[in-house]
């Protein structure tokens, strides 16, 4: 008699616990429908958007980039995105890239870029500045943050009333670029169309800044760069068509570890190699 109880409580409680499993996987499942759901209306609307800054604007002021219920970035890492500008610009995502960047621009990049005095550095887009705040305001470094985002610069030139840095609206494919050393262009290109990355090397191509360190990833064999709305995201290796560009200068590593995150780095290149890169696709 007891071993029947047993089996009976045994059985009931499997039972249970089957149709517990079974209910959680379900709201799981309504709920990846729901976000799969909301990212294309909202990926919709931005699509829709006539110009680039009206796109980056609608992203910027819907927090599209911050709101974790599209990226599923907390359930991964267990950590939340605490800037407007998305994952990668998170506190706890980029560490070893600030330690990088600033480790580049005190040591090899004066030899590379030949300079004497402050390096300058014009990053754009620019974000909302919240990682790079450390190399932004760093002794002997002239930092010049740029962004199409109106709303966006505002309130950054708000929060850095008084201090040295200077600030400004700029579209990477048309405005003319300021003198600097170093154009600094990080998470820009992947969220870029081919046409709008073609145009925004062209116009670096045709300014006075130096070099370029660039966000790029290194893929796997079979790997293939698809071309996207602007505003959408996808990885981008340029060393696979349509751009098809060498090896660059260095690389710097911008990505934490044991997150799941894919490797990816920050690419240097000097003008003159981007012109060399940009005539080649042309040629085809």
């Amino acid at each position: 008699m007891g071993l029947a109880k047993d089996y009976d409580a045994a059985r009931r409680a499997w039972r249970e616990a089957g149709l517990a499993g079974l209910a959680a996987a379900l709201r799981g499942r309504i709920e990846t429908i729901a976000r799969k759901r909301r990212l294309r209306r909202e990926l919709g609307e931005i699509r829709r958007k006539d110009s680039l800054q009206d796109k980056f604007s609608e992203i910027y002021r819907e927090q599209f980039w911050q709101d974790d219920k599209y990226q599923g970035v907390a359930a991964r890492t267990g950590k939340g995105i605490d800037s407007v500008s998305g994952s990668g610009s998170s506190s706890w995502y980029t560490p070893l890239y600030v330690e990088a960047l600033r480790a580049f621009l005190a040591g090899p990049a004066r030899e590379v870029v030949g300079a004497d005095g402050d390096i300058r550095v014009f990053d754009a887009p620019c974000g909302d500045m919240r990682w790079i705040e450390p190399i932004a305001f760093a002794p002997g470094i002239r930092y010049i943050g740029g962004d199409i985002v109106p709303d966006l610069i505002a309130e950054l030139k708000g929060k850095y009333a008084g201090r040295d840095v200077d600030l400004m609206v700029f579209d990477v494919t048309r405005d003319t670029f300021v003198e600097a050393d170093i154009w600094h262009v990080r998470d820009c290109h992947i969220h870029l169309s081919f046409d709008n990355i073609v145009r925004s090397l062209e116009n670096f191509a045709g300014s006075t800044v130096p070099y370029i360190l660039m966000t790029t990833y290194p893929t796997e064999d079979g790997f293939a760069n698809k071309d996207i709305f602007d505003g959408n995201f996808r990885r981008l290796d340029f060393r696979k068509a349509p751009f098809g560009f060498d090896a660059p200068i260095l690389a710097l590593r911008d990505y934490p570890d044991d997150m799941g995150f894919p490797p990816r780095h920050m690419a240097l290149y000097s003008r003159e190699m981007i012109r060399t890169f940009l005539d080649r696709m042309e040629r085809g």
